[in-house]
């Protein structure tokens, strides 16, 4: 379960959303349940009574009548429905409203929080780590399928140098440095402070049908546990989500629409001299770039740019959005349970997230 906050004020000594909701339910709580009991008592003594039902064959509940032992059941569910309502009332309140996707900065912002509250942990176990503000692998266009942007197309070709532009950045690191530094013997102890001696404590099967695995006692875990409140919610609902598109991205592929606007792409650059039916063929037949290549070559952008110009004038890029969009949510509504925990608890981390970002920055 998710840990609750026993503060009755934030930092800045005034109620939360949560306790101003609480304390008002507080207040007129013994009021509206007493009210609810005599309604319930007088059903109970007085209907039951007509009907003939008040007999000492009722007792039997530790020496309680069992009518007065049903009535307050009845108290308490109701009491406990209630605040379970205010509870999910209060939080949707303090996440900002309605359950929503974050922006890609606010991700980003978790992202560096996260690896800050890790850099904390594995301090105390005796490892330098300096945190990341942001994920350090290479931008991509945000849609799988086509290239649709032609200043993109010009800029970063079609992503063949991105596996360089990962290993640059892998090895620009310091944290792979101090890695690197370390002896074999606490380079595995750098590893198991990080990830855990192994994988086990907590799996979930991924809507891939792979079983994906975490140990709650890592830094890793620990910075997500402070982070989202609770690691053993967070992982499952995260390896969940993280893996939907593995789902989805067939189904795209296989929809008649996104078939029919591959298809006219291909013709359109068939004209300009690239005789392929889709862009994953497009990528084929470009020569591949050297290991430690950074920047596209000129024939990777030229390709690029007819890839995002017929992208963009036979409508392939438009279509596959709409496709891809329809897909993703027939198969986050199969999983709406993990997309609802999903998104509360990184609204819910993302006021910490950004104070601790803020006071890294300071």
């Amino acid at each position: 379960m998710m840990r609750v906050r026993s503060a009755s004020v934030n930092a800045g000594g005034i109620a939360t959303p949560y306790e101003q909701i609480e304390n008002t339910f507080t207040e007129y709580l013994g009021t509206a349940m007493s009210a609810i009991c005599m309604a319930a008592c007088n059903w109970m003594y007085g209907g039951l009574a007509d009907a003939g039902f008040l007999a000492s064959s009722w007792e039997g509940v530790n020496g309680m009548p069992l009518r007065r032992w049903v009535v307050g059941a009845l108290v308490v569910a109701l009491a406990g429905s209630v605040l379970v309502f205010v509870r999910a009332q209060s939080e949707a309140a303090e996440a900002g409203g309605p359950l929503r996707d974050l922006t890609s900065g606010e991700s980003d912002t978790l992202y560096a929080a996260e690896d800050v509250l890790l850099a904390e942990c594995m301090r105390r176990r005796g490892f330098s780590y300096e945190p990341q503000r942001l994920d350090p692998g290479p931008q991509r266009w945000n849609l799988p399928y086509v290239v649709d942007d032609v200043q993109w197309a010009r800029s970063r070709g079609l992503g063949l140098t991105d596996p360089a532009q990962v290993s640059a950045a892998r090895r620009a690191n310091p944290n792979e440095r101090y890695l690197q530094s370390l002896p074999d013997d606490q380079r595995q102890a750098y590893s198991t402070s990080m990830f855990g001696a192994a994988p086990l404590g907590m799996a979930v099967r991924v809507p891939t049908g792979v079983t994906v695995t975490q140990n709650p006692s890592s830094c890793r875990s620990k910075a997500q546990d402070e982070l989202y409140g609770d690691v053993r919610v967070w992982f499952p609902a995260r390896a969940v989500v993280e893996n939907l598109p593995a789902r989805y991205l067939p189904q795209v592929h296989d929809d008649p629409r996104f078939i029919a606007a591959q298809r006219a792409w291909s013709a359109c650059v068939r004209e300009v001299g690239y005789d392929v039916t889709s862009p994953a063929e497009l990528r084929a037949a470009i020569d591949p770039p050297a290991e430690d290549q950074l920047d596209p070559s000129p024939g990777e952008v030229a390709a690029a740019v007819a890839e995002a110009t017929c992208a963009q004038q036979t409508g392939f890029g438009a279509i596959a959005r709409a496709v891809q969009d329809e897909r993703r949510a027939e198969v986050r509504r199969e999983f709406q349970s993990d997309v609802d925990t999903y998104r509360r608890l990184r609204l819910a981390a993302l006021p910490r997230a950004t104070k601790i970002v803020a006071a890294l920055g300071s």
